[in-house]
């Protein structure tokens, strides 16, 4: 599948970051999974509840 992985430029907290992430996963996956903020909650797994509420 063409373009399914992009490149994430972002703020994380003061220190300027970025990833490879699939398209298709979520901002709670990439902060949880690839740096490790353990802090962020998933709640009803579709967005729906407010528990994986992120900052901007």
């Amino acid at each position: 599948m063409k373009d399914q992985y992009r490149l994430v430029e972002f703020n994380l907290n003061g220190k300027d970051v970025s990833c490879m992430v699939d398209a298709r996963a979520s901002l709670t996956d990439l902060l949880r999974n690839d740096f490790r903020m353990t802090s962020v909650k998933k709640g009803c797994e579709v967005g729906e509840c407010g528990a994986c509420n992120v900052l901007i």
